[in-house]
């Protein structure tokens, strides 16, 4: 139905078939679960042989599990199983992995182009899909957010001499491009030429405000399921951020973004909120609450550094949007919070953090383990656990350590998942994003041991 997006064969590229992924069967046996665990002198092995790995040799492996991962999760998205945000996540992923390969201009910029061309494929299909009453608005937005993203990116990226798309790339960049000319058909080679010329003379200011356009759209979307008891409670949460993000690119002035940063503030207060009342009563979990609160933290730490940066001119700034907060939730309680925030003291709010990313990562991975949840939140939870640690102390040795512990919790996700794909009870897609985890944190740890060498 959606001939628009068949260029991506990208499994071509690698010469391999990827299925659409398959459908795990959840629950697992306990006693199979714990079969799933790995031992620990296969860790001290492991653990070993990534700190001899290079950097170069690291990229290029992340690299080629970036691909996969992409290629079955888009063929999943054209097949109505994957949801967009994982999609873009992928897709964002892969970027992140062609960078890696090479520190030439060329190769990086010919890298943002082609993940422009990607956005701009997934934004197709959901339009089509919208106009077709298939999805709702906040799917149509965020694709739309992603593509101007990309787009502003490409914009930064040219050099001011280029006015040409310039896809003087790495050769794996070069064939997934020649995938697209010479194997799609030729009316879908025209279609993105004439949107990628249409792309090269935007004007990245105006792209600074759609985008706020697109993620507002998005985000009160999203706040309004929420209030219903629906919708998925990250995608709200990182909707949010996405917001806080679009805003601050178009404001750029410290004392312009205050107001930005007090309404994500008072987005995440409101969710924690509510959350905390369906806690209470038994209509959410534990981890769920916990990580609310941890993104709240990490909210108020935010708006504590925008004031502090912004200065005297922070108090000009317009009071937070109290159409955010619902009836149910008495303006008092919203006050008091807001008051607080004025004494908070940063180190207690990192300390703070720290515990809440500490348990919602132990209450995924118990989950994980069982084989339940959603492979994308036990992977997010652990990098937001290290994003917290690291944010705690400046110390060396700390930020090592909270580094090797990440990585060691990769480790262990992707040897479940090694497993778990070998007999079945995975698709391509989940094994091929655990690899992708595990390499983008031994190329971190790699580049740590780069930079503290003499």
């Amino acid at each position: 139905m959606y001939r628009t997006a068949q260029w991506l064969t990208l499994g071509i590229v690698l010469g391999v078939a990827v299925p659409v992924e398959a459908q795990p069967a959840f629950p697992f046996p306990q006693q199979d679960a714990e079969q799933d665990l790995p031992k620990e002198r296969d860790r001290a092995r492991a653990r070993f042989q990534a700190s001899q790995a290079q950097p170069h040799a690291i990229a290029r492996a992340m690299n080629e599990a970036a691909t996969v991962q992409l290629t079955a999760r888009f063929r999943s998205f054209l097949a109505g199983i994957t949801t967009l945000p994982f999609l873009l996540e992928t897709a964002q992923s892969w970027l992140e992995a062609q960078q890696a390969l090479s520190d030439r201009p060329a190769d990086r910029l010919a890298a943002v182009a082609l993940y422009w061309m990607l956005t701009r494929e997934f934004e197709d299909i959901n339009q089509t899909r919208y106009d077709a009453g298939k999805i709702v608005i906040q799917d149509l937005a965020e694709a739309r957010y992603d593509r101007l993203g990309a787009e502003i990116r490409w914009h930064q990226a040219r050099p001011d001499s280029d006015k040409a798309p310039g896809f003087a790339a790495s050769s794996e960049v070069r064939r997934l491009w020649d995938d697209h000319q010479f194997r799609a058909p030729t009316s879908e080679v025209k279609r993105m030429a004439r949107a990628r010329f249409a792309a090269a003379g935007s004007d990245p200011e105006t792209l600074v405000r759609e985008q706020v356009r697109a993620a507002q759209a998005f985000t009160t979307a999203d706040i309004q399921v929420f209030f219903g008891g629906r919708g998925t409670l990250e995608f709200l949460m990182d909707s949010s951020r996405r917001l806080l993000d679009a805003q601050c690119a178009a404001h750029p002035e410290p004392a312009d973004q205050v107001a930005a940063f007090a309404d994500h503030w008072l987005r995440l207060s409101v969710i924690e909120i509510i959350n905390q009342q369906r806690y209470e009563t038994g209509k959410i979990s534990a981890k769920d609450l916990w990580s609310t609160r941890e993104r709240r933290l990490l909210a108020e730490r935010w708006l504590i550094d925008a004031r502090a940066k912004a200065g005297p001119r922070a108090a000009a700034g317009p009071a937070s949007d109290l159409r955010l907060v619902p009836n149910t939730i008495n303006a008092q309680t919203i006050a008091r919070r807001k008051f607080a925030t004025v004494s908070a003291d940063p180190h207690e709010l990192a300390r703070g953090r720290v515990e809440m990313a500490r348990r919602v990562t132990e209450g995924r991975f118990k989950e994980f383990i069982a084989g339940r949840g959603t492979l994308d939140f036990v992977l997010e939870a652990s990098r937001r656990q290290l994003d917290a640690d690291l944010a705690l102390s400046d110390d060396p040795a700390e930020a090592r350590a909270a580094r090797e512990r990440h990585w060691s919790f990769l480790w262990q996700v992707l040897q479940v998942n090694r497993r778990r794909f070998a007999k079945g009870r995975i698709g391509l897609a989940d094994y091929a994003q655990s690899q992708v985890a595990l390499f983008q944190a031994e190329l971190r740890l790699a580049q740590a041991r780069e930079g503290a060498k003499p």
